[in-house]
């Protein structure tokens, strides 16, 4: 079938019709398109997170902010352990860990080894060897990690302050040296 994009009069309060109602007809799909064309059509695809800038203060912080362009380097360090949340801003779940997050960063800011961090999830298509299926995630890059992101350990317990510490002390104590 070819559609036409061809218009009779004012239309504008049609076509907004049109696009709220996704009418899938010949004479809709025409309109969204001439909406399309114009900039006038209503999308509902989700918003994309705004790209990620690492702040200059980011070691500096108790809950250490990890982009694509620090997170192997910061993670496959010998000298430290670190344990990190993949979040996306506007999930649910990930807003109700946040706090959890922030706990648990001032509580562990003074440790010798280990360190808690977070990326965005929208960093993640840009670092190798990193896969993630769902947000929040959580993972435990142990100490001579190496460059190898593949020695992390992802936790799937109770997202609590309770349940993610007895996470962190599991890992730890599978090298004493650390605790």
């Amino acid at each position: 079938a070819v559609v036409s994009t061809q218009s009779t009069g004012d239309t504008s309060k049609q076509s907004e019709n049109l696009a709220k109602t996704k009418d899938i007809t010949e004479s809709g799909v025409a309109q969204l398109i001439e909406d399309f064309l114009a900039g006038t059509a209503e999308t509902s695809a989700p918003k994309k997170e705004a790209e990620d800038e690492l702040p200059e203060d980011w070691e500096s912080r108790s809950l250490k902010y990890l982009t694509s362009d620090n997170f192997v380097s910061y993670v496959t360090t010998p000298e430290r352990a670190v344990l990190v949340m993949v979040h996306k801003e506007s999930c649910p779940h990930c807003v109700k860990m946040k706090p959890i997050w922030e706990d648990l960063a001032e509580k562990y800011k003074e440790h010798p080894t280990l360190k808690v961090a977070e990326l965005k999830s929208s960093n993640v298509a840009q670092i190798k060897d990193l896969t993630v299926q769902k947000v929040p995630t959580i993972l435990f890059y142990p100490t001579q990690t190496g460059s190898d992101l593949s020695t992390a350990v992802e936790y799937e317990g109770d997202r609590t302050l309770k349940g993610v510490e007895e996470f962190i002390f599991t890992q730890l104590s599978k090298n004493k040296d650390e605790l």
